[in-house]
């Protein structure tokens, strides 16, 4: 019987172990490049834990996933048909060390498309259809002009550069950045995250915040309702204001830099009021807020 070299076999169970930790992170950081099939009138959904997921447009009836699937990760799911596609990053039943996964993603462009994530940036460029963004302290980033807009964090910022008619925005201490052109409706609500608002006109506008500022300039056409509990709001008005404006603060102060000056509705109360016209009236503004400063500019 041959007998074994002592030495070889070491030298042979080494080198396995080796090329099995070489292995590893090339089987657990897996690439991705998956095709499907995806109507022009379709509906994606995408859901990451961690990472990021890139989303954007083209002509094409397909979607196509690239990528990292991240360590520790079990798999990515597509599963669905031409009208409805949903794609999941899986993880094991006790994730531990997971890392997180970057998904690049090409849909048609007039699809409508739903996200989420909980740690995971969130990107979409070129999309013409619906489109909803969700995630808890990922960062939120969109260049695109959809027919509608929403999108909801937790803890991450957004920076937003949309034409689109419908716009809603949630946000509970992340900040929020917004520049656009014209805004059929435009909803904002904040809890501790502030907004700057650049538009050129906007019919509806609405903005609530607990102890967020509001930076706002631009037109408002038809109707703003405005309620902040500690936060500022300061609106600049491009080429003058065209609203009656109704303006009340428990605590704050009202700067005007046209029209009346603010009222007290009595010497022993420290509240102030304002209201008057500005223009022709064409729009109603009201401006509420229990401790913020209420700030009306023309421009």
């Amino acid at each position: 019987m041959k007998r074994k070299n002592p030495k070889r076999a070491a030298l042979l169970a080494l080198t396995a172990m080796i090329a099995a930790s070489w292995a590893l992170p090339a089987a657990a950081q897996q690439d991705i490049d998956v095709s499907r099939e995806l109507n022009a009138d379709g509906k994606l959904w995408v859901e990451n834990i961690s990472g990021s997921v890139i989303v954007s447009g083209w002509d094409r009836s397909e979607v196509r996933i690239e990528g990292k699937l991240g360590e520790g990760s079990d798999r990515l799911d597509v599963d669905g048909n031409e009208k409805r596609l949903k794609v999941k990053v899986i993880l094991p039943h006790k994730a531990r060390n997971v890392r997180g996964s970057h998904l690049e993603i090409r849909m048609p462009m007039d699809a409508v498309l739903y996200v989420s994530t909980v740690s995971a940036d969130i990107e979409v460029t070129d999309l013409r259809g619906e489109i909803h963004l969700q995630s808890v302290s990922g960062n939120i980033g969109a260049q695109t002009a959809a027919t509608e807009f929403e999108a909801e964090s937790v803890s991450g910022d957004l920076e937003l550069f949309l034409d689109c008619e419908d716009i809603q925005v949630d946000t509970v201490s992340g900040d929020v950045g917004l520049e656009s052109k014209k805004i059929a409706t435009l909803e904002i609500n904040t809890v501790s995250g502030d907004a700057e608002i650049f538009v050129e006109r906007v019919e509806r506008f609405g903005f609530n915040s607990v102890s967020g500022d509001l930076g706002y300039m631009g037109r408002i056409e038809e109707r703003g309702r405005l309620n902040s509990q500690s936060g500022d709001l300061e609106l600049i008005f491009p080429g003058g204001a065209d609203a009656e404006f109704e303006i009340s603060t428990f605590s704050g102060d009202i700067e005007c830099s046209f029209g009346p000056k603010p009222k007290k509705s009595n010497r022993f109360n420290i509240s102030k009021s304002l209201e008057f016209t500005a223009g022709g009236g064409k729009a109603s503004i009201d401006i509420e807020s229990f401790s913020g400063d209420i700030t009306l500019q023309e421009k």
